[in-house]
């Protein structure tokens, strides 16, 4: 007998001894089911002392049966010695990967004496140099594993280690109000893999209720809110909240993590004097008092508080206007705003066409350049006489293209100036924005400005 395999009779032994459990049960039933565990506990601690002595096919047969008995007791109560016996039989019937699994089960188990855990430490340590390693954890803990199926039995909750099949492997994670996640993981006899995985949490039905303003308007994170419900991803939000006779005001709320929730938000403050603001545009725009839309169309009104407000009108296409607009109490401030349309450019390709030209005609007059040179100097190194028709044949080429350079050249002036004054004139015209403000300040006075 190895040394090895001394120590593990040894702890055996040890299991077989003893008899305690780790999981407390119910005072009305601990008897009846204590009693019925004891004695799977103990059909198993003798068929595993025969199988013991037992040799080849009758070995095998005993220690199978010891297994099912062992493992009807962990059913009933998980005691620390039933596990550990378990995954000792699990070990005789070289099946590695269950009697780890049982092994980190026993080792789970508060209360385990030094030497318990010792002696479950050392059979692991035993067991990993023929067992392919892998250690999944998540973010949140708690998610329950499922390897390569769901429709197998889960494999624990992470964090944990198991040990699976040498090749490829699906690990799936399922949490409460998460939704799925998978990674796969090459398992190596001898390694250990890790499986890292963040688990998104899915939307949240959140019921926005505001106190003592049950007609109020809602925004959140600048989205309008139908029927006071909004499905939200969990994490900080931001509620505006516009209610008749009150301060439109701003309150963060947190949304846990869950199926639903209910957001309680206090209005603003009353506000006893109000004003009114109207925004009249000659498009169908966008209108935003103080970053918030208040509305859309070519006439949109609304109630503020007396103050200064920053008014934005925007519509596609369109220059957007921003104005501040101080409104005091029970005036009626209107903004009509004359959205300029996007600039056009106004010859389009024209001058891209001129800049070609203007570049083909440098190139020719770089030409005819070298071509006057080459005819001067033929004239001048010619021993021809002069007055002679060969002479006056060599100087009509140098004046013949001294003259067609000269032409070139004014040509390409022309070009190059037009070509620049073109694009000058081509850049896009930016759109204007225009606005006409009008103060109704009582009945039959109104001031009128614009800008």
């Amino acid at each position: 007998m190895t040394w090895r395999t001394a120590s593990a009779a040894v702890s055996f032994a040890v299991a077989l001894a003893g008899w305690t459990f780790s999981t407390p049960l119910a005072h009305a039933q601990s008897g009846d089911v204590n009693a019925e565990a004891r004695v799977f506990f103990e059909r198993g601690n003798r068929i595993a002392n025969d199988a013991r002595r037992a040799r080849g096919a009758r070995r095998t047969q005993l220690f199978e049966e010891a297994l099912e008995a062992y493992v009807a007791t962990v059913r009933i109560v998980p005691s620390r010695n039933a596990l550990f016996n378990a995954a000792y039989v699990l070990e005789q019937l070289e099946r590695g990967a269950d009697a780890f699994a049982y092994y980190q089960r026993y080792l789970a188990i508060e209360g385990l004496t030094e030497q318990e855990r010792e002696q479950g430490e050392a059979r692991v340590s035993a067991l990993l140099p023929s067992l392919a390693i892998v250690d999944v954890a998540s973010l949140p803990g708690g998610a329950t594993i499922f390897v390569d199926r769901l429709d197998l039995a889960a494999r624990g909750q992470t964090p944990a280690v198991l040990a699976l099949s040498e090749g490829e492997h699906l690990v799936m994670l399922r949490h409460p109000h998460h939704r799925d996640a998978q990674m796969r993981v090459d398992a190596v006899v001898g390694a250990r893999a890790n499986v890292r995985i963040t688990m998104q949490p899915t939307p949240v039905h959140v019921t926005l209720e505001v106190l003592g303003a049950p007609d109020a308007q809602v925004t959140v994170d600048g989205a309008s809110v139908d029927g006071g419900v909004a499905v939200l991803a969990p994490g900080t939000h931001t509620a505006r909240i516009e209610a008749a006779g009150r301060a439109p005001v701003e309150r963060t709320f947190e949304v846990p993590v869950g199926a639903e929730y209910a957001a309680r938000l206090s209005p603003g403050a009353t506000v006893t004097a109000s004003a009114t603001l109207v925004v009249r545009s000659d498009a169908a725009a966008e209108v935003l008092l103080d970053g918030m839309p208040i509305g859309r169309g070519e006439r949109v009104e609304q109630t503020v508080a007396p103050g200064s407000h920053v008014v934005t009108v925007r519509a596609a296409g369109r220059a957007e206007l921003r104005q501040t607009m101080v409104v005091l109490e029970g005036q009626t401030a209107t903004l009509n705003a004359e959205l300029g349309a996007a600039g056009q450019r106004r010859f389009r390709v024209l001058p891209h066409v001129l800049l070609g030209v203007t570049a083909a005609a440098g190139a020719v007059f770089a030409g005819l350049v070298v071509r006057a040179n080459n005819a001067r100097n033929a004239y001048e190194d010619s021993p021809c006489v002069p007055g002679s028709n060969d002479c006056r044949a060599l100087y009509d080429d140098v004046v013949h293209a001294t003259r067609d350079v000269d032409i070139t050249l004014a040509a390409t002036g022309v070009m190059g100036l037009a070509t620049l004054i073109f694009y000058l004139s081509n850049r896009r015209k930016q759109a204007v924005a225009r606005g006409a403000v009008e103060l109704s300040v009582g009945p039959g006075l109104s001031i009128a400005g614009t800008f």
